[in-house]
């Protein structure tokens, strides 16, 4: 059996007896119906396994997504240890790419785009999903720190919204 280097991150992937389920992981503030649907297909991505490009970055699994306001994200990475390892991703546009996806525009230039790991053209799916499937094991356990990351970074996108505005 062939071993997956992204699973390698993992020193100790424990087994957690409270899981969080995705759905209480990825519940938003807003009602379902009162998302756009951009955040709701956003939502089934991630849930399923989703991999972020973002321009001049490599290709990131994705561990947690929350829609901080309208044109603002917050993308932690799965197997990600540090606050640098989270990044906000500000736009003013997105596109509904249908099975390939969601791609998100600022002043009409792509800046990132949100897929599925089957369609997002990775090296070897198989190592994703296989990643994936051990972040669910692990994301409960470092919900904490993620919790503290996307406070850092919802903080931070709401005083630069503010300035913009001024």
């Amino acid at each position: 059996m062939k071993r997956c280097p992204m699973a390698a991150m993992v020193q100790a992937a424990l087994p957690c007896t409270a899981r969080e389920s995705a759905d209480a992981a990825l519940s938003a503030s807003a009602p379902a119906e009162a998302r756009s649907p951009a955040e709701r297909h956003a939502e089934i991505l991630v849930r399923n396994g989703a991999v972020l490009t973002l321009a001049g970055a490599p290709l990131t699994l994705v561990g947690h997504w929350e829609w901080l306001a309208d044109g603002c994200v917050f993308c932690f990475p799965a197997f990600g240890d540090s606050e640098r390892d989270a990044r906000t991703i500000e736009f003013d546009e997105t596109r509904d790419l249908g099975d390939a996806g969601i791609c998100f525009l600022k002043a009409r230039a792509m800046v990132g785009q949100l897929a599925s790991v089957a369609s997002a053209r990775v090296e070897d799916p198989d190592d994703y999903r296989v990643a994936w499937q051990l972040w669910q094991q692990v994301k409960p356990l470092r919900m904490r720190f993620i919790s503290g990351c996307v406070e850092a970074h919802a903080a931070v996108s709401s005083e630069a919204r503010t300035r913009a505005h001024s």
